[in-house]
């Protein structure tokens, strides 16, 4: 217990002076202090709370918050900056920091609680979370955009063999006797090539639509074989060799699907764009996935092209950097962005050959004990269990 000394005028005199609110609670909990800073935050004057348990006034919004005080003072009789919601006398809502300590005043012993408003500052990271999204939101539309042709191709292939074998069928049960069993498999096919053009769709609404992000366990190879499987008349436009090398059992990871498939996206397209001005059989790229010590999982995306300039390694990751011709110099640092939300990181570096390569990480689901926090402060994130 610190010791406030016995001129409790002094000190009261003092807090008075300060800009944030300031509540002095003898040890039944009682308010014997009430500053004007508290008056103007939490809407009561001095007369009416002063002598009164602080119990009495319906300032905390959720009734956990009003035992987790307590049991903190008793394991260690401070509170370091305890974020709260109190509730005005008027109603509205206050977002505070608390910071609380066990004093003695007057020979007496009792609780210092300071209170600054950080209401502000709470409504611009809300903001900033929601300009952050809508960003990845239009990097995902843009990126889609441009592969608009490939996905019409990816699309007209599986309906067209819809439509040959369905006419095909309508052939043979028009014949005296049809062939039951050349039936059944045109049917088989008709299906098959249904769930194809299925999945392709679903994808594509899963990567446009605009909902809230949900962090689920992921199994990062799916990831980038959809990524991959969406990509697949692309890379062949763009003449594209794809090499894979996923270490077998790969653990899973926490995160939000659609955001990470993003990430991915984006590094393949990129890569793709570096080769394009090299001859068709050097257009080499390769992803790998394994797992590094302190239950890492690092992503790898090797391309084949003429690498980045040294001094451009870092710079590529601020906002509005491009190499590109046409580019905006968004997705790198949306990227970024979106791993950091993860616990994770994403740089850059050339190969000792050819080529750059582009490594992921994030951290493997067991050891993501305190992923939910940079999640949701970061992009609004819900966890689903």
């Amino acid at each position: 217990m610190r010791a406030m000394g016995g001129a409790s005028s002094e000190v009261l005199a003092l807090l008075e002076a300060t800009f944030d609110a300031v509540v002095v609670m003898d040890d039944r909990g009682r308010i014997t202090a009430f500053n004007r800073s508290a008056e103007e935050m939490f809407g009561y004057t001095r007369a009416e709370v002063l002598g009164k348990p602080y119990d009495d006034f319906p300032l905390l919004v959720h009734e956990e918050d009003r035992k987790l005080g307590p049991r903190l003072l008793e394991a260690s009789g401070q509170i370091r900056e305890l974020e709260l919601e109190i509730r005005h006398k008027s109603g509205r809502t206050i977002h505070v920091v608390i910071v609380t300590d066990t004093v003695e005043m007057a020979g007496e012993a009792c609780y210092i609680v300071i209170v600054r408003d950080v209401t502000q500052r709470k409504r611009s990271e809300a903001l900033l979370i929601q300009q952050q999204r809508e960003l990845a939101h239009l990097n995902r539309v843009a990126a889609l955009g441009e592969l608009s042709g490939a996905l019409a191709h990816e699309l007209n292939q599986p309906l067209a063999a819809i439509l040959s074998n369905a006419r095909a069928a309508q052939r043979m049960l028009q014949s005296d006797l049809p062939n039951a069993i050349e039936v059944r498999e045109i049917l088989d096919d008709i299906a098959s090539d249904d769930r194809r053009a299925g999945e392709v769709i679903s994808r594509l609404r899963a990567l446009l639509k605009k909902s809230d992000l949900q962090t689920r366990l992921i199994q990062m190879a799916d990831i980038i074989k959809e990524t991959l499987s969406l990509l697949h008349s692309d890379l062949i436009q763009r003449r594209v060799i794809v090499s894979m090398r996923l270490k077998p059992d790969l653990p899973l990871v926490s995160g939000d699907r659609v955001q990470l498939q993003q990430v991915l996206l984006n590094l393949i397209l990129n890569a793709c764009d570096a080769m394009a001005q090299l001859q068709p059989g050097d257009r080499r790229l390769t992803i790998t996935a394994d797992v590094t010590g302190n239950d890492i999982l690092q992503v790898s995306v090797r391309d084949n092209g003429h690498g980045i300039p040294s001094e451009k390694l870092e710079q590529i990751f601020d906002a509005f950097v491009t190499t590109k011709e046409t580019g905006l110099g968004l997705g790198l640092p949306i990227c970024r962005s979106i791993l950091a939300a993860h616990g994770g990181r994403l740089w850059a570096t050339n190969n000792r050959g050819r080529g750059a390569t582009f490594i992921m990480t994030l951290r493997v689901a067991d050891a993501a004990v305190a992923l939910e926090g940079p999640l949701e402060s970061q992009f609004g994130m819900k966890r689903i269990s």
